[in-house]
């Protein structure tokens, strides 16, 4: 949750490089999530709501989803 927290942060400061960043690694590690809990669906995120609207973005996360 650590890394999905600092993309929450990161999109909220318009830094779209960090906050893909620290997505993909949010994904990459979902694995280490404490038990009962599940990593958010950036998609329905208002952090990530002004970065949706770029399409390189939406495509990282699209896939990222489908990887989930």
């Amino acid at each position: 949750m650590f890394y999905y927290n600092s993309a929450c942060a990161y999109a909220e400061m318009k830094d779209e490089p960090k906050a893909a960043e620290n997505l993909k690694k949010a994904f990459q590690y979902k694995g280490n999530i404490l038990q009962g809990e599940q990593l958010p669906d950036p998609r329905t995120d208002d952090s990530f709501k002004e970065l949706m609207t770029d399409t390189s973005f939406r495509t990282l996360v699209d896939s990222l989803i489908q990887v989930k």
